[in-house]
């Protein structure tokens, strides 16, 4: 046999498709597949004698030097092995080329070295101390969804095309068989079945639209001991035959049909069924789950890595939109997201509402931002105009009366010294007009002040009064940090109801100095229902969308509702979420480290039970070793502390 080609194959996540999407995905797939060429030598029909070749029914009608195909999924990623001695193409799917199959052999066997004895059981195979058993599908299921191969392990489909003409004369031959059974006196229900679907194929053939394979399936089971071996095949085999095949458990032919397994060996097709193409291709390993390429590492709902960058290039902005009933896991997530970027040298502003962030933040260093802050630290007049008119109730506001403040701000800028002498001067000319902000001269002072690379703000500290200025000041300062940032608004964003522009524009320009803005709400009709939250929903490229009642709309079509409903999370255990972006429509779970979920969780209880702890190792050990010691003490010494 000539060296074959081995590929690692990556399709298209037809998860994210649409219905419509995955079935022309799929029929072109097929197409591709009825190209694929056929080598001519297999049967010369007008010198052979043998009628068997004539009719199709030969063993050996298809020479083992035509062209094969052998798909694998191993731990759910996928391969392909061919001698088709071209360079190889599907659609959508992307093929890499691997130098060396014995990597690939390895992970059949389970072995690092795959230089040792076989020895050859009765139905398994042991190599190193690995039981491996073949089953077989002896007979296919009569439906079968795209891809459901790989949700029962490790499997490869063998196929290889068959002449169209020697197609087209084993179909015929299954039209006579079945055409005078439907002629009988008892009806055979079985034949008639059998002789409508030869007819459509046969008139799909004759289109040009379809073609026969020769395809046989394998599952490849592995334990550590024979019992364990036993105990998996029991549960493969009950899972198959729900499925409606018929599973065989390879023995008196393992000898010879074991190596076939392995790259860079032949198929026999010695257990091979004649498969249509558009059967074929529900068999093929076609899920792959991705989002990016790199970033923080989730789990699909299937259990493999899903990266999620927030600062992927591909992104037409960074912002984010976390939404999600109460307990779902969004300020777990929103979190995670923050740890892993402080981590990669971001920095970070946190408006916490009901304290979900604060002891992810006295563990990483967070600095608590002061009761007081001055305005004036910052010289924009567009900037002071915004922080002023937030403070104004919306009913007294006009364009006339925000012009007026921004000519006087940019009059008397220069000649004052705090802010308190700003608003002073405001006033002289518009009366009364200090009388919006005498509730908050504490709030404010004279002293300049950098943000840290981790601020935290304890937004429960502040009246309702001062939040709004609060806001506009720390995205002032947050834009005045340098490098990869992160801007985090705990359902507050809502308290900026005159400043809606201003917003916008800040959401429009964070991407241009590598900024994310990070809003989370309990659901999307929050953001729906006001100005300012349409302007966040519409400037967020990224919803991250948990559990939650929602309606289509511009922004969620009846693919997301359907994702959305689809979501379950179990406390404890892991958040499921949905992530939206311009490019990926992806469910995704996080499985929280014990650390993560102690700093993360939100749960009063869990709340109760570190509290207790903490109180009473406060005096002694600082905060992070507390911590510490607390999810030591609750996970890896028999709960000490619960």
């Amino acid at each position: 046999m000539k060296k074959s080609k081995v590929y690692k194959l990556i399709p298209t996540d037809v998860e994210q498709m649409s219905i419509d999407g995955v079935s022309n995905f799929l029929n072109d797939l097929r197409v591709s597949l009825n190209q694929l060429l056929v080598k001519k030598d297999e049967v010369d029909f007008k010198k052979t004698n043998k009628i068997t070749d004539l009719l199709g029914f030969s063993q050996t009608s298809t020479s083992n030097d035509n062209y094969f195909y052998k798909f694998y999924s191993l731990g759910e990623v996928i391969y392909l092995e061919t001698n088709f001695e071209e360079d190889l193409s599907f659609p959508n799917i992307q093929l890499v080329a691997i130098p060396n199959a014995g990597v690939v052999n390895q992970q059949i066997i389970d072995d690092d070295t795959a230089n040792c004895d076989a020895i050859l059981g009765e139905d398994f195979v042991n190599i190193n101390g690995k039981y491996i058993r073949l089953i077989n599908l002896y007979e296919f299921s009569k439906k079968l969804m795209p891809s459901a191969l790989m949700y029962y392990g490790d499997s490869c489909v063998f196929f290889r095309k068959l002449d169209p003409l020697i197609s087209k004369r084993r179909v015929n031959t299954q039209r006579k068989l079945h055409h005078s059974n439907l002629y009988s006196n008892i009806r055979n229900i079985e034949s008639e079945a059998s002789f409508v679907e030869a007819e459509k194929i046969t008139e799909a053939m004759m289109e040009g639209t379809e073609n026969l394979f020769e395809v046989e399936a394998w599952f490849i089971l592995k334990a550590d001991t024979q019992i364990e071996l036993n105990q998996k095949t029991k549960e493969l085999v009950g899972f198959l035959k729900q499925a409606e095949f018929t599973p065989y458990i390879e023995a008196e032919g393992l000898y010879e049909l074991f190596p076939s397994i392995l790259f860079g060996m032949p198929p026999k097709f010695k257990r091979s069924h004649q498969t249509p193409s558009t059967f074929l291709v529900n068999m093929l390993p076609l899920k792959h789950d991705v989002i990016h390429q790199e970033g923080i590492e989730f789990l699909s709902s299937r259990g493999n890595p899903l990266y999620f960058n927030l600062f992927d290039e591909s992104a037409l902005n960074f912002n984010v939109l976390i939404s999600g009933q109460s307990g779902a896991g969004k300020s777990m997530i929103a979190q995670k997201i923050l740890v892993d970027e402080l981590a990669s040298d971001a920095s970070a502003v946190v408006l916490d509402l009901g304290n979900s962030f604060k002891k992810t933040a006295q563990y990483y260093g967070g600095e608590s931002l002061s009761l007081s802050f001055n305005p004036l630290q910052f010289k924009s007049p567009h900037y002071l105009k915004e922080l002023i008119i937030s403070v104004i109730p919306a009913e007294e506001l006009s364009a006339k009366m925000e012009g007026k403040i921004f000519s006087l701000i940019q009059e008397n800028l220069e000649s004052v010294a705090t802010f308190k002498d700003l608003i002073l001067k405001i006033s002289a000319q518009i009366p009364d007009f200090e009388l919006y902000f005498s509730e908050l001269w504490d709030y404010f002072d004279s002293v300049e002040r950098n943000l840290s690379k981790f601020t935290y703000v304890d937004t429960s500290l502040y009246p309702d009064k001062i939040k709004a200025p609060l806001i506009i000041f720390l995205i002032e300062a947050f834009k005045a940090l340098s490098g990869k940032r992160i801007f985090v608004f705990d359902e507050v964003w809502d308290f900026l109801s005159n400043n809606a522009e201003y917003i916008a524009e800040c959401f429009r320009t964070f991407r241009k100095s590598g900024a994310s803005a990070i809003a989370i709400s309990q659901g999307l009709d929050d953001f729906s229902a006001t100005e300012m939250g349409k302007v966040i929903a519409k400037l967020s490229t990224t919803k991250i969308l948990f559990q939650q009642s929602a309606e289509e709309s511009s922004e969620l079509d009846s693919f997301d509702l359907e994702k959305i409903k689809a979501l379950s999370t179990k406390r404890k255990v892991y958040s499921e979420f949905y992530i939206k972006t311009e490019l990926h429509r992806k469910s995704a779970r996080f499985y929280p480290e014990p650390l993560e979920y102690e700093l993360f969780t939100s749960y009063h209880k869990d709340r109760e039970l570190f509290d207790r702890f903490y109180a009473h190792y406060a005096d002694f050990f600082p905060f992070f070793d507390i911590v510490d010691r607390y999810v030591d003490f609750k996970y890896f010494n028999g709960g000490i502390c619960a």
